[in-house]
């Protein structure tokens, strides 16, 4: 058993360690690295599971509450390879299908994730549990959703690009949850999506779904939604105000259950407004350079 401290306390994670000895008490050789105490953890090279063996095992997996990982600007690599662009073409990733295999993966509460790129990931980027933070991470080419989190989840100034699912999304049973500052770009299905989540001031463009799909009691705020292949937001009991939605191929904004909107410029989609009675002005907004919507 490998155990490596930095000066400052902090557990170093490398692929040497990984792979010969194990990184930590009661983690034996190979992936996942398995987190099984609370603190903070480096990584001090790129790990790479191409190659070695079974594709749908997690690179590190967090068995501990509180447990923050830096990616210290490396790489989590895995055996994925993605073709298709979209909005035009589907995302097409290879291996497909696998339920397995994320680059971190944690149920626990309090898990942070920062500062590194996970690329080619058989399950996803980082799925994660109640008050999970993400923060300056890119997630490419996974044949999962790039980034997940539940309630509580805050992910901040992070890049989803061209992952197979969606881009970066807070799940189904999530509660206040903060997706901000974030891009989500050329996924292949929607780019963002949350329920009861707060969705401000991210870029949402070129996915082959929605830009931003919403479910009950979320809001959604000074975003750049654009030229996405379906609608550019889908408002389920939500509310959006302030956003830019543009050139997407269905409607700017499809509202599904009462919802309202305000604020928003909404030009050169295929259509303005969707949802009849649903759709509800909540102040002024700019469609097709009227200011009558839809």
């Amino acid at each position: 058993m490998y155990t490596g401290l930095a000066s400052d306390g902090v557990t170093e994670l490398s692929q040497t360690c990984a792979v010969n000895t194990g990184c930590l008490s009661l983690d034996g050789p190979g992936f996942p690295i398995e987190i099984r105490s609370s603190g903070s953890y480096i990584l001090t090279s790129n790990l790479d599971t191409t190659g070695l063996g079974d594709p749908e095992v997690d690179v590190i997996s967090v068995i501990a509450v509180d447990v923050t990982i830096d990616l210290n600007g490396f790489q989590i690599l895995g055996p994925v390879e993605c073709t298709g662009n979209p909005p035009a073409e589907p995302r097409i990733c290879s291996p497909q299908n696998l339920i397995d295999g994320q680059g971190v993966d944690s149920a626990q509460r309090g898990t942070t994730v920062r500062n590194g790129t996970i690329r080619g990931m058989p399950g996803g980027g980082v799925q994660c549990g109640v008050g999970c933070r993400v923060e300056n991470v890119t997630v490419m080419d996974t044949a999962g959703t790039g980034i997940s989190v539940e309630t509580g989840g805050v992910v901040t100034n992070c890049i989803a690009n061209g992952n197979h699912f969606s881009g970066i999304g807070a799940g189904s049973g999530a509660t206040g949850s903060v997706i901000q500052g974030s891009t989500a770009i050329a996924n292949g299905t929607a780019g963002i999506f949350g329920t009861r989540t707060t969705i401000r001031g991210n870029t949402a463009a070129h996915n082959r779904g929605e830009g931003v799909f919403t479910n009950t009691g979320s809001t959604v705020i000074e975003n750049s939604i654009t030229n996405n292949n379906e609608s550019g937001l889908r408002l389920g009991s939500s509310l959006a105000i302030n956003n830019i939605i543009r050139d997407n191929t269905l409607f700017g904004i499809e509202a599904v259950g009462d919802s309202g909107y305000g604020g928003n410029l909404i030009e050169g989609n295929a259509g303005t407004v969707s949802g009849g009675a649903a759709a509800v002005e909540v102040g002024q907004n700019i469609c097709d350079g009227d200011t009558t919507c839809p």
